[in-house]
This record gives C-alpha cells, sequence and structure tokens, in this order.
C-alpha cells in the first residue's frame, strides 16, 4: 500500500530545541503518507486527541486491533507548556516502542496523516485501569499524570505527552556502542556487520543494495533470515512491504530493534531465536503470518545450513559465501 513513512533523521549532534525541552531531538519534517480510511467509531477523545477506529486499518497493517491517535492541536507538538507536559510528537512516540519493548506501553506502527493531522497507527488495548508509577532511566515523564488511572490501562501507559529522552545524544551512541558487540561477526571484531547512513562497518549497505537490486515488494510479508542490524529489513520496508520480520540470536535482534525504532522504523518485527532449532510453526505463532511472500537467505548458508522451512515461500533472494558471493533470486511459488 505504498511507501510507509521515511526514515527519521534523528542524528545525535541535531541543534537543540530551546523552545520545547532540552533533550537535543528535533523534529525532522518526516514526509508523513496521508491514509485514506473511512473513520467508523471514537473511542475515547482528550485535550489533544482522539482515538478513533477506522476501517480497513488492520487489512493494510496487516495486524489485528489497530487503531488511530489522532493528534488534533499541532502537527509536531503534543500538548501544551503546562503542568501536563509538552513534547515532539515523533520523539514521545519513539519514547513510547522503546517502553513498549518492556511491555509497558501499546505499541505503534507508524506515524500517518489523517485529513491532514498527524496519527499514530497503535494498538487498541483493553484492561482494568491501573496507578502503577511507570518509570525509565533514560526518559523524563510527567510522573503526575503517569499514575492516573485514565492514563494506565492493563498496567500499561497509554498516554506519552511530555514523555522525552534525557538526553537522546548519550542514549543514541550508548545504542550503537552495543549494536557494535552484539551485531558484530565475529562477535570479537566489535565492529557494525552492516553499515548505517550514519556509521561504517563491515559490510556496506548501499553497495549491497546497488547488487540485489530489489523490486517494489508493494503489499508483500518479508522474512530476513539471520537479519543482524535489520539493514535489508529496513530496504523492504521502504520499497513497500506490507509486514517484515527478522530472525537472529535474542540479544542480537534485541539492539536491532532498538537501533530500529531510534532511526524511525517501527513496523519491523524480530524474532530472537536459533535459526538452527527454530520451527516454523514458531514463526508463525510470533508473527500471526502462515506464510511469506519473499525470503531473504543472505550469507547464511555456511552457518545453518537449510532448514526445513527456509524454501516456504514464493520468491528467495539468496546470497552465497566466498569472495564472489554468488548471488541468485530463487523462485518457490
Amino acid at each position: 500500500m505504498g511507501i510507509l513513512q521515511r526514515k527519521a533523521k534523528m542524528v545525535a549532534n541535531l541543534a537543540q530545541n530551546e523552545k520545547i525541552h532540552r533533550s537535543k531531538y528535533v523534529w525532522d519534517d518526516l514526509d508523513l503518507r496521508e491514509l485514506d480510511l473511512e473513520l467508523i467509531e471514537r473511542k475515547a477523545k482528550g485535550t489533544h486527541l482522539e482515538v478513533v477506529m477506522a476501517k480497513g486499518l488492520d487489512e493494510l497493517y496487516g495486524r489485528k486491533n489497530l487503531c488511530l491517535k489522532i493528534f488534533k492541536n499541532s502537527k509536531n507538538i503534543w500538548g501544551l507548556k503546562s503542568a501536563f507536559g509538552q513534547s515532539i510528537i515523533l520523539e514521545s512516540t519513539v519514547v513510547q516502542n522503546l517502553m513498549a519493548m518492556k511491555g509497558l506501553a501499546p505499541r505503534v506502527y507508524e506515524l500517518v496523516r489523517v485529513n491532514g493531522e498527524t496519527a499514530q497507527v497503535t494498538d487498541f488495548i483493553k484492561g482494568e485501569r491501573t496507578t502503577d508509577l511507570i518509570a525509565d532511566p533514560r526518559f523524563q515523564f510527567q510522573n503526575s499524570e503517569v499514575v492516573k488511572p485514565y492514563n494506565q490501562i492493563g498496567g500499561k501507559l497509554v498516554d506519552f505527552q511530555g514523555a522525552i529522552f534525557k538526553d537522546f545524544p548519550a542514549y543514541k551512541k550508548s545504542v550503537v556502542e552495543k549494536a557494535k558487540t552484539k551485531t558484530s561477526f565475529p562477535r570479537s571484531e566489535r565492529q557494525l556487520y552492516q553499515s548505517t547512513e550514519y556509521h561504517i562497518a563491515k559490510r556496506k549497505t548501499k553497495d549491497r543494495l546497488k547488487r540485489y537490486k530489489f523490486p517494489r515488494f508493494e503489499g508483500k510479508t518479508v522474512l530476513d533470515i539471520g537479519c543482524n542490524l535489520g539493514m535489508m529489513m529496513r530496504e523492504a520496508y521502504d520499497l513497500g512491504a506490507k509486514r517484515v520480520v527478522g530472525i537472529d540470536w535474542p540479544d542480537e535482534v534485541k539492539v536491532s530493534q532498538e537501533m530500529a525504532i531510534l532511526d524511525g522504523y517501527f513496523n519491523l518485527d524480530f524474532i530472537g531465536a536459533d535459526i538452527k532449532k527454530l520451527k516454523y510453526e514458531d514463526i508463525q505463532k510470533q508473527s500471526g503470518i502462515k506464510k511469506f511472500n519473499v525470503h531473504f537467505f543472505l550469507a547464511m548458508e555456511m552457518w545453518v545450513g537449510w532448514p526445513d522451512w527456509v524454501k516456504n515461500c514464493d520468491t528467495m533472494y539468496y546470497e552465497g559465501h566466498g569472495k564472489k558471493r554468488p548471488f541468485e533470486v530463487k523462485d518457490f511459488s
């Protein structure tokens, strides 16, 4: 259904925005896509936003129980200068997704425009109202609001107005350093295996993409077997894939998901597992996808062999090993 939201340029040395807060995080004029959906039911309404169900939203994202959280007063800023806090919508969304990794918030899959207004595509959750003190040393919250029962459902914080990084550049740097350890191959090298737009690595992502020449993946489901940092997943997402799932070691995918969220890729799913021992039923259960349209199997054969489920797709993009690293597109439809 078209290219999903463009990458957020959240580079650590961005200029400080004194008018909002001191986390050194700046809205970078994302080119958000406009969703043309029928809004069918308002579930909640606040001072600055409303929660709405939309016809066809679940089908569009290949997920269940999604809703729109539509911001009514600004395209960029969440809240007013008051005791309730003010923040950049994008930053608070990143904070929310990092808290969702801990099971303490509903996940946001994309920031979009709906009738010209900024909106989150997010999980619609139900449950008892709670009043727990939800905190994290990485972030600054409006604690007086966090504990209010109307801001928590089932132990999850649902209102991230005013939630910001205490020091975004320092935190981003720490995650990159962690990724050097967790995603390096072999681990002893202590460097990124896949390069990003802002960091060099053992393998240059841009050079690989020029060689692979991926087509559009409009509306397709993509599984990256041995995803590492997830740079091929990001490309599939940018090329229109409906769902993109990556598999690799648990400690590796955890930091890869963290990096993806920091870089604005919210709609990527990661499965942590030993690929040699992984059963296809487990992939189906965790992803909710019975069969993927596309598999990436890039420089993995030497390390995991050919698990019996690897060919269970319509199209495989295969890369071998050695100096020449043979590349082939395989048709299994």
